[in-house]
């Protein structure tokens, strides 16, 4: 059993909780607005790419609140500007219930696990979804009731994973595309359910008093460059290939996954 008071320097302030130098202070902003040009420009990504270059230097329990509101924000942005794709959330309602359902239990496990570890499953999210994002059937190809019941597992292990490291990403990579949708009923459908699952995360924060004053600031002060990426990333939306982006963005998955895995091992070791 993991001592809460082993961790519990993690619930203090984010400034108070580490010292980021010069160049750390540049990447975080850079990181940041990296994250929300590819939000704007292909309608998701800000966390699975900003949570998990942040994790590299930053504990994930200050992550995953200083990401929780920007990533709420930029949701509901692209919810409104998806609307009129709303008809489609019936298909989905199994992996949105549970998906809800489990994001309590997934802050649980952040509020009380090495960050090491966090940092390896979060690893072990980002690999499974780049070895199975091509080799899954079409949703089609399943009846009715194990449509229903890849739902509520998938919605389980997307909720688990947003509370844990603040993330959907590769588990929506390997759920939704199943469904074989036009690009514009995937981003709604995505932004839908991070809008839900977000908005219990914070509730779930809230509940753990993590938003103090001081956090809250941090948060303002990383919704900047968020933002203004965002901004930028919908001007381009429609004028870039999806494609490339996809690749870029395993890519740089892949890149990360291997380096979260190797930082953790020598910090465990």
């Amino acid at each position: 059993c993991i001592s809460r008071s082993r961790w519990a320097h993690l619930d203090r302030p984010l400034r108070d909780s580490f010292v980021l130098s010069g160049y750390e202070w540049a990447a975080t902003v850079a990181i940041l607005a990296a994250g929300g040009l590819l939000k704007g420009a292909i309608g998701f990504g800000l966390p699975v790419f900003a949570n998990s270059f942040l994790f590299l230097f930053m504990a994930p329990q200050k992550v995953v609140v200083l990401m929780s509101v920007p990533v709420l924000v930029t949701n509901l942005l692209n919810v409104q500007t998806g609307w009129k794709e709303w008809r489609n959330l019936r298909h989905v309602l199994p992996y949105f219930i549970a998906g809800a359902a489990t994001v309590p239990a997934g802050v649980i496990f952040l509020n009380e696990t090495n960050p090491d570890v966090i940092r390896i499953f979060l690893a072990g999210v980002v690999f499974f979804y780049l070895a199975m994002h091509r080799r899954l059937p079409a949703m089609d190809s399943f009846g009715v009731g194990t449509r229903t019941a890849i739902g509520l597992v998938c919605g389980l292990a997307v909720g688990f994973t947003m509370g844990a490291t603040g993330i959907t990403g590769p588990v929506h990579g390997v759920y939704l595309t199943m469904f074989l949708w036009p690009k514009d009923v995937f981003v709604f459908v995505i932004n839908a359910f991070n809008v839900l699952t977000a908005g219990t995360l914070a509730g779930s924060l809230a509940s753990h008093g993590k938003y103090t004053t001081q956090v809250f600031w941090e948060i303002g002060l990383a919704l900047i460059p968020v933002m203004a990426g965002f901004s930028a990333g919908v001007l381009i939306r429609d004028r870039i290939p999806q494609e490339i982006f996809y690749r870029v963005v395993r890519g740089v998955l892949f890149l990360i996954g291997l380096i979260l895995v190797g930082r953790s091992i020598l910090n465990l070791s």
